[in-house]
């Protein structure tokens, strides 16, 4: 894995990511991960972090953001999963898979 890299913007590093071939899209859920275009999913432990970028807002230091490039370890699923981070995390879901990624980084 990379070290955190820094892009300009959350697009900008999706868009980069999406031409490395990083197509697949993750949502956290029960504690794991589902490839939307796939449909399967994958405990976070299945998965191996590739790039990670970190995002702040401008005008607001609350507005995190942060991406994983992840490939499931056969290496036929790769893609992103974005969420928030910071103190004041909304979704616990993706609190606890975050958590897991970042053991892995």
């Amino acid at each position: 894995m990379d070290t955190p890299d820094t892009m300009d913007t959350l697009s900008d590093a999706l868009a980069r990511l999406e031409a490395q071939g990083f197509r697949e899209s993750f949502r956290a859920e029960a504690g794991k991960l589902r490839a939307l275009q796939a449909d399967r999913v994958f405990a976070p432990s299945e998965l191996v972090v590739e790039h990670v970028y970190r995002f702040e807002g401008a005008s607001n230091p609350d507005d995190m953001a942060i991406v994983f490039a992840l490939r499931s370890a056969a290496g036929d699923v790769r893609g992103t999963f974005t969420t928030e981070y910071g103190a004041m995390l909304s979704d616990p879901e993706a609190a606890e898979v975050m958590r897991e990624l970042a053991r892995a980084e």
